[in-house]
């Protein structure tokens, strides 16, 4: 009986079993192993890549009169599949406050946390309308003046044009906005609410009051009109 020697490291154990295994004349050798045995027992990447003993094997493989055959008939035993490794994760460790250093006395830096904070209950308040920040800006810019052109709308909320349009665009999809050409100036829009955006604007406004009143929760009245001054000054 024609013996082989071991292949070269690298090769999955499982398929040299099966490869050696004898068929049913008792021989070995390529013929026995067959695509299916390919397919069901793994092979490094690139491990039959210069290794002659191997590449014979891999033809003998692609050669044999014996593929598609049930190696459960010829002795094969199929190994069973194994869970993948999961790496335990391991808790974060407890941390002190952290040191900001110059960040807490940069205007900038708090402007930013204060965005951030507003914009999260803003979400929250808003849950089911669907409409940011920005999009509820236009709206009630475009609702205390009707007819606004879209270049007077750029500048007010301090977005270049590119940016209206395209909200603009969203929100006349959805049926809040109308874009009609101006009386004078027929290469520019005037903008209107529908009534659907009408409705929508009575609804998101009860809901950004609730909103605003929340995030000024700890300051006083005067605090209050006191940062709305300051921030106009602000830039």
């Amino acid at each position: 009986m024609q013996t082989h020697k071991r292949p070269a490291r690298g090769v999955d154990r499982a398929f040299v079993r099966a490869f050696e295994a004898p068929d049913r004349q008792g021989k070995t050798g390529p013929g026995v192993a067959t695509a299916w045995m390919a397919s069901t027992y793994a092979i490094e990447d690139g491990a039959c890549s210069g290794d002659p003993y191997l590449e014979n094997c891999m033809q003998g493989m692609r050669d044999s009169h014996t593929l598609g055959a049930d190696p459960r008939r010829q002795g094969i035993r199929r190994m069973a599949p194994t869970a993948p490794r999961t790496r335990r994760k391991t808790p974060p460790r407890e941390r002190g406050p952290v040191n900001r250093g110059v960040l807490e006395e940069l205007i900038g830096y708090h402007l930013r946390r204060g965005q951030v904070a507003v914009f999260q209950d803003f979400a929250a308040a808003m849950g089911g309308i669907g409409l940011t920040p920005g999009q509820f800006g236009v709206l009630a810019l475009i609702q205390a003046n009707p007819g606004l052109s879209q270049s007077a709308l750029g500048l007010a909320m301090g977005i270049d044009r590119s940016s209206v349009v395209a909200v603009i665009d969203r929100l006349e999809d959805r049926g809040l906005v109308q874009r009609a050409a101006a009386a004078n100036d027929r290469r520019s829009y005037a903008l209107r609410l529908s009534a659907d955006g009408m409705r929508q604007f009575a609804v998101a406004l009860k809901r950004v009051y609730a909103h605003e009143k929340n995030i000024a929760r700890r300051l006083t009245v005067a605090e209050r009109a006191q940062l709305l001054a300051l921030l106009r000054r602000v830039g």
